[in-house]
């Protein structure tokens, strides 16, 4: 055999080997391919199982979700009613705290309009006092009745401010016709030459607290007779 011959032989031997090393490695690819289509597809299936079990899940939890904000919605209308009712008993506390103020306040301004009345009788009286010639000749007793008169009318002032610091003014009377709201008739005279209703005298004054009546006022009024012609 030639030389030629004997590489041709020789190359058409090593084709040979590297075909059938070559079939193998053909195979295991072919193996691989399906083994990687079996995982995705059991891949697949875990996956939609998985969503599958997934979505079961946030519909339940949306459902108790959906529970929970019932529940609180109760819980939010009850605790609002609560409050409400909370805040109408603390309005009625601080009301009846506030009624329970005005009234003592009312009852401790009665009892110093009724020193102030008893202050103004005794200062009245001693500056409507005439004293006799003996006492004017004591100079003495007359500094000591003109001290005396002029401490009652300090206090009467010193009682007005106090008065007025609490909002307590007087009642007109002067040149008013009567008001029944804040008058109480102590007496009827008879002038013609006043108006019908006219008040005539004071014998107690009235006060008002707040722009309401506090004590009325105890007058004296006109009263004209009417003329019954037929």
């Amino acid at each position: 055999m030639n030389p030629q011959h004997q590489a041709l032989l020789e190359q058409f031997r090593d084709y040979l080997e590297e075909s059938e090393q070559w079939e193998p490695i053909k195979d295991t690819q072919e193996d691989t391919q399906e083994d990687t289509q079996d995982e995705q597809k059991i891949d697949l299936f875990t996956l939609f199982s998985e969503l599958s079990a997934l979505k079961n899940e946030v519909k339940h939890e949306s459902r108790q979700l959906k529970e929970a904000l019932s529940r609180f919605g109760e819980l939010f209308d009850t605790l609002q009613r609560n409050q409400q009712r909370l805040e109408r008993a603390q309005d009625e506390v601080q009301q009846t705290g506030r009624d329970a103020k005005i009234e003592a306040q009312r009852e401790i301004l009665l009892e110093i309009l009724d020193l102030r009345d008893r202050i103004e009788s005794n200062e009245q009286f001693l500056q409507s006092h005439q004293p006799g010639w003996l006492h004017r000749m004591n100079s003495r007793e007359q500094q000591f009745q003109d001290d005396l008169q002029q401490g009652l009318e300090i206090t009467l002032r010193n009682f007005d401010h106090l008065l007025q610091h609490n909002n307590v003014i007087p009642i007109a009377t002067k040149s008013t016709p009567f008001d029944p709201h804040t008058m109480r008739v102590e007496a009827v005279e008879q002038r013609p030459e006043q108006s019908d209703g006219a008040i005539l005298g004071v014998v107690r004054s009235g006060y008002l607290l707040n722009g309401e009546t506090l004590r009325t006022a105890r007058v004296i009024v006109n009263k004209l007779q009417e003329n019954n012609s037929k």
